[in-house]
């Protein structure tokens, strides 16, 4: 009866595992698939002969410039090696994000809230709890998997083996970085430290798959699970499924690890212990120094992935300038479909940057979520019972970013989130950066109408130098995201703090 019960309470864990998971993963996982199947959408109509199709595969595989933005292209004068390539590139990475997000939403975010201690008081143990979390996450990969497979399969060109296989990097994807984000989740002593160190991973991970892109290094195509995504394509347009074993041991070493670390720590500890303040739960002698020790986690992590991808674009910018003299007829193909100014070194650049500013973006909405964090795990509540007021806390918080026009917008809706609906941030805020910029992702390749074009964040960054700054959008930027900045304090200081 006692082990009946005990199942009976690991079953109810799970459920509750499935219900934290529950509206925002629905939300990645219909944005990832969609995205999938738009660009296939837009792949049929613009490349609609076989001719063509050989044409654009002979423009692209060798190219420099995109194999080290989207990984190595193999196969994709046919539908199935295409979407490999240029879907795979991008999902895989949306994948990555939401799975480590996910992982330690589900078990350091518990913790952190109290809500696993009340779940500890029943019948499941602390190794039971994180199967329960850890099954849970397996679910939503499978439901990834399944609604990819699903979108794509709605596509004529692709069969039902190529949706199978597309869908299943992103779900390798995620269940690497899924496992990832539960051993962090042990490691880190809050969801915001687990956070801030698998965005760091995801980078440098993403930055390994760039430098395969120069030939000297394409070995490291090999080493890291965003360059295993386009291993499975032949060259003949056949597939490799044996390929997809690479993402096996990572994953279960990881996962093993977090289960190895859960059994040994208490609720509430972690393998790095913060300093002796934050564990006692006193805040330091002054706001700055508070802001900057909760911020400087992501700023070192978010920061060095940012100058490690410039070094590496400016390091491939001679392969790409050799390349496209030799292929006037590439740079033709790329006007065709948003991207000018390739024939210069500062066109791609520019088009680089268009990478980068998503890094800052998505920086911008994870200070955000760690913002959310300090309240929800009663941080905050310290703090406030000091001579401290909310205008004044919340403004250092704030002033911790370097207020880029695009950083500041998608920093001030987050911002705006937490202080109108705090359990709401994390999903407003990222989901705000990876709609628009997926939005902009299929736009070229799909004939969407000028004005929705126009109302994405992302469509008027200017692929600076091979263009002028858009110093218009980018006031408007500034002003969108300084007036619900502003419009976030009175809000703020008219709720109550809320915890859970």
């Amino acid at each position: 009866m006692a082990r009946y019960g005990g199942f009976r309470a690991w079953f109810e864990s799970l459920r509750h595992h499935l219900r934290l998971l529950g509206v925002s993963s629905i939300v990645w996982i219909v944005l990832i698939a969609g995205a999938s199947a738009l660009v296939m959408t837009g792949w049929e109509e613009a490349y609609p002969t076989q001719l063509e199709r050989e044409a654009l595969a002979t423009q692209v595989e060798g190219n420099p410039a995109f194999e080290a933005l989207f990984g190595r292209a193999r196969g994709i004068d046919q539908a199935g090696g295409f979407a490999l390539w240029r879907v795979g590139g991008v999902t895989t990475v949306l994948a990555a994000v939401w799975a480590m997000l996910a992982a330690t939403r589900i078990t350091r975010g518990e913790e952190d809230e109290g809500h696993a201690e009340l779940l500890l008081a029943g019948a499941v143990r602390r190794t039971g709890l994180l199967s329960a979390a850890a099954v849970a996450l397996a679910i939503a990969v499978a439901a990834l998997w399944a609604a990819t497979f699903g979108s794509l399969s709605a596509i004529e060109a692709l069969s039902a083996e190529d949706a199978a296989i597309v869908a299943g990097a992103n779900a390798a994807c995620a269940a690497v970085f899924g496992a990832l984000g539960l051993a962090l989740a042990q490691v880190a002593p809050s969801r915001t430290h687990a956070v801030a160190a698998g965005a760091a991973v995801i980078v440098l991970a993403l930055l390994v798959r760039v430098a395969s892109g120069v030939e000297a290094l394409e070995a490291l195509e090999w080493t890291t699970p965003f360059g295993w995504v386009n291993l499975p394509a032949a060259e003949d347009g056949g597939w490799r499924l044996s390929v997809f074993w690479l993402f096996a041991p990572p994953a279960a070493a990881l996962a093993a690890a977090a289960f190895a670390m859960r059994s040994r720590r208490e609720l509430g500890g972690s393998v790095l212990r913060a300093g002796d303040e934050e564990r006692a739960g006193v805040p330091m002698r002054s706001l700055p120094a508070l802001a900057a020790r909760e911020v400087t986690p992501g700023l070192l992590g978010w920061g060095i992935g940012a100058a490690a991808f410039t070094l590496l674009i400016g390091l491939l910018t001679g392969e790409v300038v050799r390349f496209v003299e030799a292929s006037p007829g590439f740079v033709r193909l790329m006007e065709e479909v948003g991207f000018a100014g390739l024939d210069r070194p500062e066109g791609f650049v520019g088009l680089a940057m268009t990478f980068a500013v998503l890094i800052v973006a998505l920086f911008a909405v994870t200070t955000v979520a760690g913002i959310r964090d300090d309240e929800a795990s009663g941080r905050l509540e310290p703090i406030l019972a000091r001579p401290v007021s909310r205008w004044r806390w919340l403004a250092v918080r704030a002033a911790a970013l370097n207020l880029l026009p695009i950083a500041l917008l998608f920093f001030g809706i987050g911002l705006l989130a937490f202080a109108a609906v705090p359990r709401l941030t994390g999903m407003v805020a990222f989901g705000a950066v990876l709609v628009t910029f997926v939005f902009e992702f299929v736009g070229a390749f799909v004939d969407l109408p000028d004005v929705l074009l126009e109302a994405a964040p992302f469509h008027h960054f200017e692929p600076v130098p091979a263009a002028d700054a858009a110093v218009g959008p980018a006031l408007v930027m500034l002003a969108i995201g300084a007036a619900a900045t502003l419009l976030a304090f009175p809000l703020f200081r008219g709720r109550d703090v809320e915890e859970a």
